[in-house]
């Protein structure tokens, strides 16, 4: 009799183990959070065996829970251990402007000395008409003028540049969209 009475009690009990462990591969799959599964935790229906039983399967595999972060490498905040994205990736880019010698001596021979670069109604730098590249610079240069476009939660982004005389003449207005993870250059 005590035989039969300790072989049903480990039948519920695998069957409670196996529900519980199904029910906690579920959750760290889809909702796994501490604070989350300390919200869960104070529900009042919940007996001392029930909160046992569930705190001893989420136990048992705490670490593999998803971390939420940002999963963009773009991404200033990427976090090579975030396993899920929690949408909070922000972005930031250099972008480059550069002359090179043609714009050089068509700028000087209208007489302009100096020129001066806005990026959305900011000034963000200014060159001499005399300074040129031989070629577009790399991501690691300066170019003629170089600034960093907070893009915010966005991956990419319009923004709006003038370039203008050292007279406030507009030589150049225009719109470019900054890329995340590209170099982002603009001609003069």
């Amino acid at each position: 009799m005590h035989f039969a009475h300790s072989a049903k009690l480990l039948i519920a009990w695998r069957i409670f183990l196996y529900i519980t462990l199904k029910f906690y591969y579920n959750f760290v799959q889809y909702y796994c959070t501490f604070e989350l599964v300390l919200e869960i935790l104070k529900i009042k229906p919940m007996n001392l065996f029930t909160k046992l039983a569930f705190s001893s399967a989420l136990a048992l595999g705490v670490f593999s829970c998803a971390k939420p972060g940002c999963t963009d490498p773009n991404a200033v905040n990427y976090s090579a251990s975030a396993k899920k994205d929690d949408y909070s990736c922000v972005y930031k880019e250099k972008l480059i402007f550069w002359q090179n010698l043609a714009t050089s001596q068509l700028v000087q021979n209208a007489g302009i000395t100096g020129l001066y670069i806005y990026v959305d109604g900011q000034l963000v730098g200014s060159t001499l008409a005399t300074n040129y590249w031989t070629g577009q610079p790399s991501c690691e240069q300066s170019g003629n003028v170089n600034t960093e476009i907070d893009m915010g939660s966005l991956d990419s982004k319009l923004i709006e540049y003038e370039i203008k005389d050292n007279n406030g003449n507009v030589l150049v207005s225009d719109f470019y969209i900054m890329t995340a993870g590209d170099c982002n250059f603009i001609q003069m």
